[in-house]
C-alpha cells in the first residue's frame, strides 16, 4: 500500500509476473471508484463517532504548487505549501473502528473539522485524541485529549539542557506507566482501564500540571525583570514595591507596570498624607 506504481511493476518481474505501471494504475482507478459509494458510507459513521484518534505524517506531492486557504482561528487567507498524510481512526460507540486517510496541502486538524462539519447537531461533542500541536486542535466544539507519549517524548529530547527538570518529569511519568501496565495485567476492558487511570494517575497528572504552571509562573518573573533592565528600572526595588502593596497592584494592576509604578507609590502616599 503505498508504493508507486512503477516500483510495484519492477516487483512483479522479479516475481515473474509482467504487469505495467499503467496496467495497476488503472486497476487500481477502477476498484477505487468501486469503493466510493462505500467511503461515503464510512465517512458518515465516522462524523458521529465518540472518539477519534489524529495525527499527521509529512508526504510529498512534485507538481503541486502553494495555495491560498482560508486561515481556521482568523479572518483572510495565507499561502500554504506543507503536505501531509492526515490519518483519522474514528471509533464508533458500538467498537467498529473506521480508518480514513487525506493527502493534501492541510493537517490533520483541518480534516478532523471536515469530517466534523457532518456530525449530527444532537450528539454531545466528541473526544479527540492528538499530540499537542495547535494545528491539530479542532475548531469545532470537542473534548481535545493530549498524547502523554509525545508530551514525554519532547521532555526526553531536551535531557542534555535541562537535566534537572527532564528528571523530574520523567521520573514522575513513570507512575502513569506503571499504572497503565499494571491495568493491562489485570485485563482491563478500555472503560475500566480509563477509569482505573482516573482513580491511580490523575494525581500524577496534577503534579505534572502544578510543576508547570510554576515554570511557567517563573518566566513571567524574568519578563518583569528583562523588561525592568531595558527600561532602566531597579528590578530589586520594583519587586519589592509590588509585594509590599499587593493589594493594590491586584485591583490597578495597570498603574503597576515597570514604568508608572513610583507614580502610584507617590499617589498612595499623598492620599495617605
Amino acid at each position: 500500500m503505498g508504493s508507486p506504481y512503477f516500483l510495484q511493476e519492477n516487483m512483479q518481474k522479479l516475481l515473474g509476473e509482467s504487469i505495467s505501471a499503467s496496467t495497476i494504475y488503472d486497476q487500481c482507478a477502477h476498484l477505487a471508484a468501486i469503493a466510493e459509494p462505500i467511503m461515503a458510507v464510512l465517512m458518515g459513521l465516522a462524523a458521529n463517532a465518540g472518539l477519534f484518534h489524529i495525527d499527521d505524517t509529512g508526504n510529498r506531492i512534485l507538481d503541486q504548487k502553494p495555495i491560498e486557504k482560508p486561515n481556521r482561528r482568523g479572518k483572510g487567507t495565507r499561502t500554504r505549501s506543507g503536505i501531509y498524510t492526515s490519518g483519522v481512526i474514528a471509533v464508533l460507540e458500538n467498537g467498529f473502528r473506521i480508518v480514513l486517510f487525506q493527502t493534501n496541502i492541510g493537517h490533520a486538524g483541518e480534516w478532523i473539522d471536515e469530517i466534523l462539519a457532518k456530525r449530527d447537531s444532537a450528539l454531545p461533542p466528541p473526544t479527540v485524541m492528538s499530540d499537542a500541536l495547535s494545528c491539530n486542535k479542532p475548531t469545532v466544539p470537542c473534548n481535545q485529549a493530549l498524547c502523554n507519549s509525545h508530551s514525554r517524548r519532547k521532555h526526553v529530547d531536551v535531557v542534555k539542557n535541562f537535566p534537572d527538570e527532564v528528571e523530574f518529569v520523567v521520573s514522575t511519568y513513570a507512575g502513569i506507566w506503571k499504572n497503565d501496565d499494571d491495568s493491562k495485567a489485570l485485563n482491563h476492558s478500555p472503560e475500566q482501564r480509563r477509569d482505573y487511570h482516573a482513580e491511580h494517575s490523575l494525581s500524577v497528572m496534577e503534579t505534572l500540571k502544578d510543576w508547570g504552571e510554576a515554570q511557567i509562573n517563573g518566566d513571567d518573573l524574568s519578563s518583569l525583570i528583562a523588561t525592568c533592565e531595558l527600561n532602566g528600572v531597579n528590578a530589586y526595588d520594583y519587586l519589592i514595591a509590588i509585594q509590599r502593596y499587593r493589594q493594590e497592584v491586584s485591583r490597578h494592576s495597570e498603574n503597576w507596570l515597570p514604568g508608572t509604578y513610583r507614580e502610584a507609590i507617590d499617589k498612595r502616599e499623598n492620599q495617605a498624607a
